[in-house]
C-alpha cells in the first residue's frame, strides 16, 4: 500500500494505518479516539512515556502497539 506524500503508512496493533506525515503519538492517540487514562503506547517495541507523546514523531513503517490497561481482581 502506497500512501500519498502528505501521509505515511504505519502499523497499529498489526494493522496498516495511514496518518498525516509529521504526526506525533499524541496525534495518533487523538485520531484513534483513545481514552486519556489506562492506555500505554509502544513505538517499535519501546514504551513511550505519556509526557513524550506530543514530541515523539511517527515515521513511515513505524510499528505502534496500543495496550489498554484494565484493573482486575
Amino acid at each position: 500500500m502506497t500512501a500519498p506524500t502528505n501521509e505515511i503508512c504505519i502499523s497499529v496493533n498489526g494493522e496498516a494505518t495511514t496518518i498525516a506525515s509529521q504526526s506525533s503519538i499524541a496525534d495518533l492517540a487523538q485520531q484513534l479516539d483513545l481514552p486519556l487514562r489506562g492506555v500505554a503506547i509502544a513505538l517499535n517495541g519501546e514504551i513511550v512515556a505519556r509526557s513524550a507523546w506530543g514530541t515523539t514523531l511517527l515515521e513511515s513503517r513505524s510499528k505502534v502497539e496500543v495496550v489498554s490497561i484494565a484493573a482486575g481482581g
